[in-house]
């Protein structure tokens, strides 16, 4: 019993959010090679276990406000069906291994798991309580995803590559936020502080701007003489489809109150979704590798 508690803990749904790491990769043209692949492999299992840490360690701060949240209250730790010694010893187990992990795989990689755990130390003390800078802590978690997995294999990373994360992360953190807002209402502020400093107006003029800058970035990207002249082709800019779709269909979602709010669960959840993702990643390689006439 205690076991599938700890897992349910470690929230391994969310280590979905680590296949931001393999993006170097896949962009670097090293995709099908056997040590790069194992090593960004390695990298991401040791982030996946970095990232559950953190979220225990987060569930065991916010224990008080989780018993009396409409969803949360019914995590292992808020729900008292997992005490908290036992959950902070599987988090520094947790998070031993992927220190000891990172350093073996790159000097580099182990200071980004460093900051990411700095940035989550941070957040969970006070920064999650402060306006805009609660989701930009949440970005940086994406943004040092795609810098661990550049540093791993040890390639450049494209500054196109970071500025689309970002705006890509800042995107899926506030429409998050307005999830929360909507689904809360006038009593956000007792589960989440943050959430009294927020509008639904305010919210949804940032996702405006954000959507726009990351399909604009991302189009841009892809018809660069830089990324034609890298790859050897124009045709990139066929990936774009996906990925306007899976943004126009999360702000859908967004809209009509579905799925959770959570970017991993509507990844599992919502067909559109997941198909977006899985698609642009199949043209993206087959465009990049040269798999068509």
């Amino acid at each position: 019993m205690i076991h599938s508690q700890l897992l349910i803990s470690a929230r391994p749904y969310q280590w979905i959010k680590n296949i931001f790491l393999f993006t170097p990769l896949i962009f670097s043209e090293h995709l099908f090679s056997g040590s790069y692949l194992m090593k960004s492999a390695a990298g991401f299992l040791m982030f996946s276990l970095a990232s559950s840490a953190v979220y225990i360690f987060n569930d065991i701060l916010d224990y008080e406000r989780d018993k009396i949240h409409p969803l949360k209250r019914n995590r292992p730790i808020a729900s008292g069906a997992l005490k908290k010694s036992t959950a902070s010893v599987f988090a520094g187990v947790l998070l031993a291994i992927s220190l000891m992990g990172a350093s073996w795989l790159s000097t580099e990689f182990l200071l980004v798991i460093g900051i990411y755990l700095l940035i989550n130390l941070l957040y969970g003390i006070k920064l999650k309580e402060v306006i805009l800078l609660d989701v930009f802590c949440i970005s940086s978690g994406f943004l040092l995803r795609v810098v661990s997995g550049a540093v791993i294999i040890d390639v450049p990373i494209s500054q196109w590559l970071l500025v689309c994360t970002l705006t890509m992360s800042l995107f899926l953190g506030f429409a998050k936020r307005r999830h929360e807002l909507v689904l809360l209402g006038d009593d956000g502020g007792s589960h989440r502080k943050v959430l009294t400093e927020y509008s639904k107006e305010f919210l949804d003029q940032i996702i405006t701007v954000l959507t726009t800058t990351t399909v604009i970035s991302y189009l841009l990207y892809t018809i660069s003489a830089e990324t034609i002249a890298k790859f050897n082709t124009d045709k990139l800019i066929f990936t774009s489809l996906f990925v306007f779709y899976g943004v126009f269909r999360y702000i859908w979602l967004i809209d009509k109150n579905r799925g959770t709010g959570d970017p991993s669960k509507v990844l599992f959840g919502d067909a559109g979704i997941a198909a977006s993702v899985a698609l642009w990643f199949l043209s993206a390689i087959v465009i990049i590798y040269h798999y068509l006439p």
